[in-house]
């Protein structure tokens, strides 16, 4: 028992040795008691934003929903979807700039988080192109678009 108190107190140990036997031998643990039961509250600096940023992005919030959900009104579908894909980001944006603290971390942080899904949507992108070339290859190699067995049953009924 001694061997670990006394590991436990080198440089480079950082006490997971100590986590193996359940906590039983650390100086502070949550399963036994402490030795000196006394409370030390220590006052660590923080980020303390006003409250005036957090109602401000509330109301924009509030103001891109509605102009999302009036977007059920256009009956124009890619006019549609894209304004209801644009609106979907900038909430999004809004949501992880100021309430996920990202607008004052690091940049380095931030092109970690970001970095993925911009590329995902870059892909998806190139995906889109792809699928559509080899859609007007078929359509010009066979005439047709899509043969009518190869539609989902809900798009036949709708066509009948």
């Amino acid at each position: 028992m001694k061997a670990i108190l006394r590991s436990s107190k080198l440089r480079g140990c950082i006490g997971t040795l100590l986590t193996w036997f359940g906590c039983l031998f650390s100086r502070c643990s949550i399963c036994g008691k402490a030795r000196n039961p006394k409370v030390v509250t220590i006052k660590e600096p923080g980020q303390q934003h006003p409250i005036r940023v957090y109602l401000i992005v509330w109301g924009l919030l509030f103001l891109v929903s509605a102009l999302s959900y009036s977007t059920d009104f256009i009956d124009r579908g890619l006019w549609r979807w894209t304004l209801i894909l644009l609106f979907m980001v900038l909430k999004a944006g809004f949501i992880v700039a100021v309430f996920m603290h990202m607008r004052w971390e690091r940049f380095v942080l931030i092109s970690v988080v970001l970095t993925p899904p911009v590329l995902l949507l870059v892909l998806v992108g190139l995906m889109t192109i792809e699928s559509d070339y080899t859609r007007s290859t078929r359509i010009e190699h066979f005439g047709e678009a899509v043969h009518d067995e190869a539609l989902p049953v809900s798009v036949r009924e709708i066509a009948n």
